[in-house]
Formats: structure tokens, C-alpha cells, sequence
């Protein structure tokens, strides 16, 4: 998301926050802050008192963690500070939060989607099976099934699924759907994972592909989506939504750039055209060393008591 608002024309001011001094972010510019961890029950005041000091006009939440909570506080936080925050409805966040709602979502609307249940699964088993946690993320809690055996020398409880192992290639979508409920940016790429998150991709034009993707957002309602998916009979099969700007939100600002459209729509009251972008690339990530000096480190820890 910062990456995506630093190449924006638009001129913004970018405030950060993180609750470890050893993210690397931190330490780019002096507008940056340790805030409680998420799971706290300081955070909301936080943010609040946050907010207000800094006079934000405009908080987007990142983290998967996060969202939920967020999404539980957004009226009273903006009410008390003025400042719009960049959540979806709760009932449209828990159908992203909750694996299972998730698949009850697509098969009510009759979309694709893998078989899952929730553990123990069923009276019948039809290895193999992915067992996972319903509201894990980034490849945790993670495991494959291939008979009664594992699954019984695993450690599960109601909060997860077993779902249908989907054979292929992973792909991943994301889509911006404007107030005007019209899709003003598509992109698919298909992907190669380390660590649960994306590490190369190839951008795939394909048009039913997309018109598929587009209708379950649609359906879903949300400004942004990602939405995680294998092939299943030819159709997008999806296993995994997030209803929030993704880890791979950068990489898709390539095509268009979506945390600059929000602002656009909601902000500026801009009409945003949608994106005719069919341009066809590749992208590989790495890592990049950033340096900090015991007094970087001092002064963010003493900004951030002030």
C-alpha cells in the first residue's frame, strides 16, 4: 500500500504504524510509530488518540489480523475522529475472515468452489485433504491429508476445515469495485508461493477468467477483493478471499493502483474510468537490506512515547 501511494500523483502524507521495532519500514522516514499489538485492548484507544494527534484523514488497515477488529470499530472510531477508514461491512469481512463462510458464500451463489468441511469432516473420507485453520493466513496451520492415519495424529479443533485438495496451478485476483458498483480494475496472475506469499507471478489476460472473478466480487460487494483460486472443471475455483488491499496490491498497481482509486472516489469525489490495462509481464520479488543505527532505533522508540 505505501509502495502503491508513492508512485500515485497524488500528493499524500504517509503515517505508519508497527508494535516491533524490528520492521524494516520503520526506519524509512520519521512518520513512522510502535503502536500496541493488535490483539490488545489498548489498540482501539490508540488508534483513536492515534488519529486525531496526527489529524489522519484516512486509516487503511493491512493486516489480516487486523481487519476484523477494525471492521467491529470503524463507526465509532470514525466518529470520534473524523476520519474515514478503509473496511468493508463486517457481514462482507466475516464472509473473508472465516474460510468456511467463504465457501458457503460461493456455493449460496452458485459459484465454483472446493468441497470443505468443517473438522472432523465427514462420516466418509475422500483423501486427499487439506486441513487448515478457518481464519489462518499465509500458509499457517497448513496441512496436506492423504489418509485417516494423519489426519488422527493431527491436532484440529472445530475452528477448522478440511477442504478439497484442488490439483494445478494457484492463481490470484484482484478486483476493484467502485461506489458506482462498476469493476474499475481487474488483474490475474498466476503464482509461485514461498513462505505463503507470492514470490514470482505471470500476469494471465483472459477474459472469462475475469469476467468470472468480477462477478463473485460483484456479488460480494467490497471496493477491493483478492480473492485466491485453482481451476476446477475449467471455472475459477476460489479457496481463500481477502477483503482488504493484499500483499500483492503493489505488484497489481502495475496495472492500476487501488489504494489511488479509493482516494479518488472517496476523497476527491474523482469518477475513476476503468482500467483497459491487457498489458501481459512477469514479476519476481526479493529482499532488500534497510539499516538502522542505535539512534534510528532510539528515536522511534522516543517519537512514539511523546
Amino acid at each position: 500500500v505505501i509502495k502503491c501511494l508513492q508512485k500515485s500523483v497524488l500528493e499524500t502524507q504517509i503515517y505508519k504504524i508497527g508494535h516491533n521495532t524490528e520492521e524494516s519500514w520503520l526506519y524509512k522516514d520519521n512518520l513512522s510509530f510502535l503502536c500496541p499489538p493488535i490483539s490488545s485492548d489498548d489498540y482501539i484507544d490508540y488508534l483513536t488518540s492515534f488519529i486525531n494527534k496526527h489529524k489522519i484523514d484516512v486509516f487503511i488497515p493491512c493486516i489480516d489480523s487486523e481487519i476484523y477488529k477494525i471492521a467491529n470499530h470503524a463507526k465509532e472510531i470514525t466518529e470520534q475522529t473524523g476520519c474515514q477508514i478503509v473496511v468493508g461491512d463486517i457481514e462482507k469481512i466475516l464472509i473473508c475472515e472465516d474460510k468456511y463462510q467463504t465457501i458457503k458464500f460461493l456455493k449460496d451463489n452458485n459459484f465454483s468452489y472446493p468441497e470443505t468441511f468443517l473438522a472432523p469432516g465427514p462420516e466418509e473420507y475422500n483423501f486427499p485433504y487439506i486441513l487448515k485453520s478457518k481464519t489462518g493466513c499465509g500458509s499457517k496451520d497448513i496441512h496436506l491429508v492423504n489418509n485417516e492415519n494423519e489426519l488422527n495424529s493431527l491436532q484440529f479443533s472445530e475452528n477448522h476445515v478440511l477442504q478439497e485438495r484442488l490439483e494445478g496451478d494457484e492463481y490470484t485476483a484482484g478486483v476493484y469495485l467502485g461506489n458506482d458498483k462498476e469493476v474499475k480494475g481487474v488483474c490475474i496472475f498466476k503464482r509461485k508461493l514461498k513462505c505463503g506469499s507470492t514470490n514470482f507471478a505471470e500476469r494471465i489476460v483472459d477474459k472469462d477468467m475475469e469476467s468470472y472473478v468480477c462477478s463473485i466480487a460483484k456479488k460480494l460487494g467490497l471496493n477491493y477483493v483478492n480473492i485466491q483460486f485453482r481451476l476446477k472443471g475449467g471455472l475459477p475455483c476460489p479457496f481463500e478471499f481477502n477483503g482488504r488491499f493484499s500483499g500483492t496490491t503493489g505488484i497489481i498497481s502495475k496495472v492500476f493502483n487501488a489504494p489511488e482509486i479509493w482516494l479518488r472516489e472517496n476523497i476527491l469525489n474523482e469518477y475513476v474510468k476503468p482500467c483497459k490495462n491487457v498489458e501481459k509481464f512477469y514479476v519476481m520479488r526479493y529482499c532488500e537490506e534497510v539499516y538502522a543505527t542505535e539512534e534510528q532505533v532510539a528515536s522511534l522508540i522516543e517519537r512514539s512515547h511523546d
